[in-house]
C-alpha cells in the first residue's frame, strides 16, 4: 500500500511538471522578428514602425520584432520600397508585395511597397489620408510576414485581399490563424474591439474618411464652387447698386418735381 502511495505521488508530480513545463514552453513559442528597414526613406521608416507598433499593441507582445538577425530561430524581415513599380503594370497592380524564402529551418521575408502603384490607388480612392493608405498596406504585408494568407470572408480583416479603407482592421480572425498562441484576453478584446462600432478607434476611423474626402475632390470642382460663389457675389452687389441708384433717382425726380412747384 506504501509503495501504491508513492508510486502514484510520483506519477502526479511528473503529471504536475510536465504541465508547467508545457505552459512554458507554450508562453515562449512565439517566434520573433528581426525587422531590418535601413533600405527604406526616413519617411517610410516611420509609417513602419508605426504599424510595428499596431501589431505589438494589438498582440501584446513588446518583444515581437526585437529578434536577431544571428538567432536561428528569429524570423528575418527586410523591408523594401521600390520606386520602379512591379514588372508588369496592370489595373490591379499589388500595392505591396510578400515573399518568404527558407533555408533550412530558418525562415527569411521580403515586403516590398512600390510606390508607383500606392500613388495610383491614392488618386483613385477618397477614403483616407496618403499616410494612412501606407500605413494599411504595411500593416497587411506585415501580416503576411507573420504567417497569415488572406481572409476573403471579411472585407474589414486587414488581410482581406484590397485595400478598402480605415475601417479594415486587425480581427478575431487574424489572431487565431497566427502560427503562435496569444493570450486569450487579447482575443477577446479584439473581438469586442471589432463589434463595438461605438469604440473610440471605429469613431476615429469614420472621422479619418470623412476629412480625407475634401482632400481628395479634383481641383476643378472646388474651382467651379468658387466661380459660381463669385458670380453670385457679383449678381448680389450688382442688384444692391442698382437697387440703390433706382430709390436715388426716385428721390431726385420727387425733389425736382417739388421744386416746379
Amino acid at each position: 500500500m506504501r509503495f501504491l502511495k508513492g508510486a502514484m505521488l510520483v506519477i502526479a508530480t511528473m503529471v504536475v511538471a510536465l504541465m508547467v513545463r508545457s505552459h512554458g514552453l507554450v508562453a515562449e513559442a512565439a517566434t520573433t522578428y528581426a525587422v531590418d528597414m535601413t533600405g527604406l526613406p526616413a519617411k517610410q521608416q516611420t509609417e513602419a514602425k508605426a504599424v510595428m507598433a499596431i501589431w505589438t499593441n494589438t498582440l501584446q507582445m513588446p518583444t515581437l520584432f526585437s529578434g536577431n538577425p544571428t538567432d536561428p530561430e528569429a524570423v528575418n524581415v527586410t523591408m523594401m520600397w521600390s520606386t520602379d513599380g512591379v514588372a508588369s503594370p496592370g489595373a490591379d497592380d499589388p500595392l505591396g508585395l510578400t515573399e518568404t524564402t527558407t533555408l533550412g529551418d530558418k525562415r527569411t521575408v521580403v515586403i516590398t511597397l512600390y510606390q508607383r502603384e500606392i500613388e495610383r490607388a491614392f488618386a483613385k480612392t477618397a477614403y483616407m489620408k496618403r499616410h494612412d493608405l501606407v500605413v494599411s498596406v504595411w500593416e497587411h504585408e506585415l501580416g503576411h510576414a507573420l504567417g497569415l494568407q488572406h481572409n476573403t470572408t471579411n472585407e474589414h480583416d486587414i488581410m482581406y485581399p484590397r485595400n478598402l479603407g480605415p475601417t479594415q482592421r486587425i480581427t478575431g480572425w487574424d489572431l487565431q490563424n497566427l502560427p503562435f498562441t496569444v493570450k486569450p484576453s487579447v482575443l477577446s478584446d479584439v473581438s469586442d474591439h471589432s463589434s463595438n462600432w461605438l469604440d473610440s478607434q471605429n469613431v476615429s476611423n469614420q472621422m479619418t474618411a470623412w476629412l480625407a474626402i475634401p482632400a481628395k475632390v479634383p481641383s476643378i470642382f472646388y474651382h467651379l464652387i468658387a466661380g459660381l460663389l463669385g458670380m453670385v457675389t457679383i449678381a448680389i452687389v450688382a442688384t444692391i447698386l442698382l437697387t440703390r441708384r433706382s430709390v436715388v433717382s426716385a428721390e431726385q425726380r420727387a425733389k425736382n418735381f417739388a421744386s416746379l412747384k
